[in-house]
């Protein structure tokens, strides 16, 4: 007799539907970023632009909201323009993550007051990057789930002082 039994096409529909329920899972979690790839992400943005900022002799300002961040950049007339494109644009965090703080919190207090509230959640955090020492001053950044530790950036001045921690670099 040619073909197969209803017992042996059962049995290979189990085993499909078996190694389908274990794929699929981790399909889903990697194509979820995590909270050290957008730490990553945005130390690669901070980075690009200590260079931008070395390149051009503008100062800039990054800024993060609970669920965003951003950068702005001084123009010639001495004010501050929100930039739009592709790095430096305003980055809406993957959902689940948030910027869990900023130390110092606001590094620009008496420099930036005002500056960066077109957003509509408060901004939790700001830091200056100058043309010649980069970072302005030292400071740590948190993203992560609500309620954890997150991953940590850690941000000096000076070349080269932009770390995500635990990434071994």
């Amino acid at each position: 007799m040619d073909g197969f039994t209803l017992l042996e096409i059962l049995l290979v529909l189990i085993i499909v539907a078996m190694a389908t329920a274990m794929i699929v899972p981790a399909f889903h979690a990697a194509s979820r970023p995590s909270a050290h790839d957008e730490a990553r992400r945005l130390a690669m943005a901070l980075r690009m632009a200590e260079d931008e900022v070395s390149l051009n002799g503008r100062p800039m300002l990054w800024y993060a909201s609970r669920h965003a961040y951003g950068f702005e950049q001084a123009d010639g007339k001495r004010e501050w323009v929100r930039l739009s494109g592709p790095p430096f644009g305003r980055r809406r965090l993957p959902a689940g993550l948030a910027v869990l703080w900023g130390q110092p919190a606001d590094a620009l207090a008496r420099i930036a007051d005002g500056l960066a509230r077109t957003s509509r959640e408060p901004v939790l955090a700001r830091l200056l990057l100058m043309p010649v020492q980069g970072v302005v001053s030292p400071a740590e950044i948190a993203i992560g789930e609500a309620g954890g530790d997150g991953v940590h950036i850690r941000l000096r001045p000076g070349h080269g002082g932009i770390r995500v921690l635990g990434d071994g670099g």
